[in-house]
């Protein structure tokens, strides 16, 4: 029988993560969750105040590209701010998945990840509406989405993009 000794591993690499947070329990890393709820809150209101999801897509007036276009820059400003912290929360927590803190700072951050998904979905929402309508009115009615070469081509690409969602 031969003896086995064991060798002491070698520390493993450590991300300096500092460049985003000092830490999970700084208070750095509080406020830029804070911010994180502030702007997903306040992202909420803009898209309650503009009707976002819930209004019927019509004739397009200017206030209305005003308003797309000013809830596209503070979704995608709320994106870039959500995604940097979740992702340096992800990296904390996946180098020691035991880490209590690290479990907590990942359950927070998902929590706001359902409340950011619903406004994606309510966007993506009414850019599938605004779309369909764009088209109709560029064919000339609903009709032409079945019997035009490009209408067909529409309803496949439409096919495709569902089956990714799913």
């Amino acid at each position: 029988m031969t003896a086995t000794t064991e060798r002491p591993s070698p520390s493993l690499p450590r991300w300096d993560l500092t460049p985003f947070f000092p830490g999970l329990d700084t208070p750095e890393y509080e406020e830029g969750y804070r911010s994180v709820v502030r702007a997903i809150d306040g992202l909420t209101g803009l898209f309650d105040r503009h009707g976002v999801g819930v209004a019927d897509p019509g004739p397009i007036a200017p206030q209305t590209v005003s308003a797309v276009e000013e809830v596209i820059g503070r979704f995608n400003a709320v994106l870039e701010e959500y995604r940097t912290l979740m992702a340096y929360v992800m990296a904390e927590f996946s180098t020691n998945t035991g880490n209590p803190t690290a479990q907590k700072r990942l359950s927070e951050a998902q929590g706001q990840s359902v409340r950011f998904s619903k406004l994606a979905g309510a966007s993506l929402a009414v850019v599938v509406a605004t779309g369909l309508a764009r088209t109709a009115d560029e064919l000339g009615g609903w009709a032409r989405l079945v019997d035009s070469g490009f209408g067909r081509a529409l309803g496949v690409k439409l096919g495709l993009f569902a089956g990714l969602l799913l």
